[in-house]
């Protein structure tokens, strides 16, 4: 496995608000996500454009995108 110089930030799912209702997986427009035994699943992190659309479209408010600020 290859592993990038630098490590990605990818949208963090909380399982426990989760209902399983697949819309993370119906509006990634990148194809990121999948459902795999009923939870969402980013499958292919490396096509995560980190959009939003995941959090913005989540009715129980599970997924969340952190973000770290840099000051140069």
């Amino acid at each position: 496995m290859i592993v990038d110089s630098e490590e990605r930030v990818l949208p963090q799912i909380n399982l426990d608000l989760c209902s399983g209702c697949g819309t993370c997986v119906d509006t990634c427009p990148s194809e990121a996500v999948a459902l795999i035994d009923g939870h969402p699943v980013i499958v292919h992190p490396e096509d995560c454009a980190y959009c939003g659309d995941c959090e913005d479209l989540c009715p129980e408010g599970a997924i969340s995108l952190p973000y770290e600020i840099v000051f140069e």
